[in-house]
């Protein structure tokens, strides 16, 4: 993990935060999911979107939120993708916008995350079918795209 190891300093701030062989020490288990985040570990990311979104041992802030899940989001985790579908949708740390929720609800839905297929299924009906296959087409290519640009 001291050498810059991602999953291993990811695996270190789970046990801080958790006390799982070392005592509880929150400040230490933000340092390690840092690290782990700024070397491109998505699940740290998720961790610390999730931590600034309910505002857990630091102050909510929903944009740093979708900083982390979109991080996590463009390498593929699809729970980051419906969280960002979430952000979007609530209008959380962006603007609201049912079109980007929608796409990254899509993209989510399509590996089988459950609360997306949930959420997408909801919001299926409060758009057009104009407005459902235009959102589709744009998910397609935001996948195409490697998530750049969505």
């Amino acid at each position: 993990a001291e050498k810059g190891y991602a999953p291993a300093q990811y695996n270190m701030g789970v046990l801080d935060e958790h006390g799982k062989g070392v005592p509880k020490n929150y400040k230490t288990a933000m340092k390690w999911y840092k690290l782990a985040a700024n070397n491109g570990n998505a699940l740290a990311q998720v961790s610390l979107g999730n931590k600034y979104y309910f505002g857990k041992g630091v102050k909510k802030n929903y944009k740093r939120a979708m900083g982390f899940y979109r991080l996590a989001a463009e390498q593929g985790n699809t729970l980051a993708q419906s969280k960002v579908g979430l952000l979007y949708a609530l209008g959380h740390g962006t603007k609201q916008d049912k079109f980007s929720a929608f796409i990254w609800w899509d993209i989510a839905a399509a590996q089988s995350q459950k609360d997306a297929v949930k959420n997408i299924k909801l919001l299926m009906k409060s758009m057009s079918p104009n407005e459902i296959s235009k959102a589709q087409k744009l998910a397609q290519q935001c996948v195409r795209q490697n998530f750049k640009g969505c």
